[in-house]
Formats: C-alpha cells, structure tokens, sequence
C-alpha cells in the first residue's frame, strides 16, 4: 500500500466512524456482516501468512484457531510442504467457505476453552486476529502454548498506534471495528503485550511490528505500526 494511501487511511480513522451495522450478536452474524464471499488476502494477512512460512519445515503440521475463512491455511497448503492442517473456528458460514477451499475445519467455541480439550497437539498453532475478540485471551493462549509442540503465533491490532493516540486525543475511543463496536474486547500496545507475556511467564517470545506507516514503522514501531504479531517458541 502506498503511503499515499496510509495518510488517507491514516486520516479517515481519525476524524469519521465506521457505518454501524444492524445485526444480532451471533459471530455467524458478524462474518455475513462483513461479505465473506468477497473477502480477499489484504496486506495484514499477507504478511502474518509469509510471516508464519518462513518457520513451517517439511511435513510440519498447524493448527488455526480462529481460522474464519481458511485464508492463512489455504495459503501455507499452496506454498509450504506442510503436514496435517486443521481450522477452528464456530461460525458456519465462514466453515463453509473454508471446506471448499479443501481446509479441514471443526466447529467448536473458542471462548470456550474447555470444547478444545479434546484436540491433539500439532507443530504450530496460529491465532491470528483472534485474542482481542475473547475476554478469556489468557486461557486460550495458555492452551495453545500447552498443545503447540514447536511454535505458537498470534497477532493483534497495535491500541498505541499513532491514528489510535490521535483519535484520543481528539476525544474520540480508538477505532478497532469494521461492524459494530462490540468486536474487540481486548487491547494492547507494545509495552503492554511485552508485560503481559512476561507477566505469564512466557520467556521465549518474539515481537514483530507490522502494518501502519511505512518506514516510520521501522524507526518507531510502538507509535507508527499498525499490529503485532508475537512467536513463542516451545522449549
């Protein structure tokens, strides 16, 4: 994406809201809110997917939790010599749409920890844009940590990015939604996923900043990258 388009983007976060989508609060609703037919791979999902490539080996087997349309899965079965894959997620719609893209997925509540248990370990286990959805985030990537035999990834939205600081401080919340209001429950900046982590002793990780203003990323990511993807490497 140009950086043309981030100062577009950049401002339109800032100053107007989203348009507010009716619907009931069923995650199916919220999936055929956002039209799955024509969802594509943006950005985001590029990099976290090229980002969880250069890990995966031979036969190595993963595991999406949250796996929505079966994108990232579909992805690394195109461009990895991978193993066993397999999706969760709970929304049929998007269940749907997975399996034709010949993705293994089972329907199970992930905010539910305990409809998890009877699920093997694989190689890696990804949670992508999936903890700030869910109040019980600390179960659930405690579960995956347990059941990951060499790897788990997860990513979120950057709460200190510069449009979410700005947007403060014109009196506004940051803007985290695309439907309605009541999609993230959970928010970190880099500081904060740092002591939360370390907080849950988890002491082999690496952060990774992603996304936002490009080149001012890299010199400031805490300020200027737009998510964050961390790996926890199993001892």
């Amino acid at each position: 994406m140009s950086f043309l388009n981030h100062t577009k983007h950049f401002l339109r976060d800032l100053i107007i809201y989203p348009k507010y989508k009716k619907f009931d609060k069923t995650y199916d609703s919220y999936w055929q809110s956002r039209d799955i037919s024509i969802r594509k791979f943006n950005d985001f999902q590029k990099y976290r997917a090229e980002f969880a490539e250069k890990f995966i080996k031979d036969n190595d087997s993963v595991m999406d939790i949250g796996c929505g349309d079966g994108s990232l899965l579909e992805y690394l079965k195109d461009n990895c010599s991978v193993g066993k894959l397999l999706g969760i997620d709970f929304s049929p719609s998007v269940i749907e749409i997975a399996k034709k893209r010949g993705i293994k997925v089972i329907n199970r509540d992930i905010a539910n920890v305990e409809s998890l248990l009877d699920i093997d370990k694989y190689d890696f286990i990804t949670l992508f844009e999936v903890l700030e959805h869910i109040t019980n985030s600390e179960s659930l990537l405690q579960w995956a940590h347990e059941h990951a035999n060499k790897y788990v990834f997860f990513s979120v939205p950057n709460t200190g990015f510069v449009a979410h600081r700005a947007r403060l401080l014109s009196g506004k919340f940051p803007l985290q939604w695309k439907a309605h209001p009541s999609e993230h429950v959970r928010f970190w900046t880099v500081r904060d996923m740092k002591w939360w982590l370390n907080i849950q002793n988890y002491k082999n990780f690496r952060m990774v900043c992603y996304g936002g203003i490009p080149v001012l990323n890299k010199l400031w990511p805490s300020m200027f990258a737009g998510g964050l993807i961390v790996s926890i490497q199993k001892k």
